[in-house]
């Protein structure tokens, strides 16, 4: 598979990218919609189940895992996608290989039960990969409380749980700004959280201004 992905390197993507994302796993510089449409004629081909069995056995490189986290995203049977994912996350560490997982199928099925679990797992991108499930695919009302009560030193998962909370005050502010009036987020998340929101276009400006009442 290094050979066929090979002809698609990109040096200066590559030397860009390894300044953003910290990993053990080798980094070839393959820009992802490459991956993307290998991942996709897996899953046209009935290939990708396959593929997936071998990637547990095989050695690990970046590019390996994100073909793995599209091949998941495509994936139509609820079920096998959530057994994916199980497997899939033991081998992730770092953030890109765990934001590029966003199954479709999580949109049409409860995936509560299973993200609140693994919100209390003790591995940082598990956390991770919940929280931004609660972000993506579950109700606000659900949310709010499940992923205030995250606590970690892990700075991907602080900066996740703060991009969670941007996302909420974009969907529905008012709610949000009173749950955080009465459940004061950690300073360090909270900052995180603000500077999100002051990016966002998605917030108006007296709103954003609104934000210094949660300090």
């Amino acid at each position: 598979m290094k050979k066929e992905l090979s002809k698609f390197i990109d040096l200066k993507y590559k030397d860009f990218h390894k300044k953003l994302v910290f990993t053990k796993y080798e980094f070839l510089g393959v820009r992802s919609q490459h991956l993307k449409d290998y991942a996709k004629k897996l899953q046209k081909d009935n290939k990708f189940n396959e593929f997936f069995n071998n990637f547990l056995k095989n050695d690990k490189f970046y590019e390996y895992l994100q073909i793995i986290a599209y091949g998941i995203n495509l994936e139509k049977d609820f079920n096998k996608a959530l057994k994916y994912c199980d497997y899939y996350l033991d081998y992730v560490d770092n953030w890109a290989n765990c934001d590029s997982l966003a199954p479709q199928s999580f949109k049409k099925n409860d995936i509560l039960s299973w993200a609140s679990k693994e919100l209390k797992s003790n591995k940082t991108y598990r956390i991770r990969f919940a929280i931004l499930c609660f972000m993506r695919f579950i109700n606000i009302d659900d949310g709010l409380k499940l992923v205030f009560s995250v606590t970690s030193d892990e700075y991907y998962v602080n900066m996740a749980k703060a991009w969670y909370f941007q996302v909420m005050f974009a969907k529905d502010y008012e709610k949000t700004f009173a749950f955080l009036k009465e459940n004061k987020l950690e300073e360090k998340c909270l900052k995180l959280c603000i500077q999100k929101c002051r990016d966002s276009l998605r917030i108006s400006k007296e709103n954003k201004e609104r934000l210094r009442l949660l300090k």
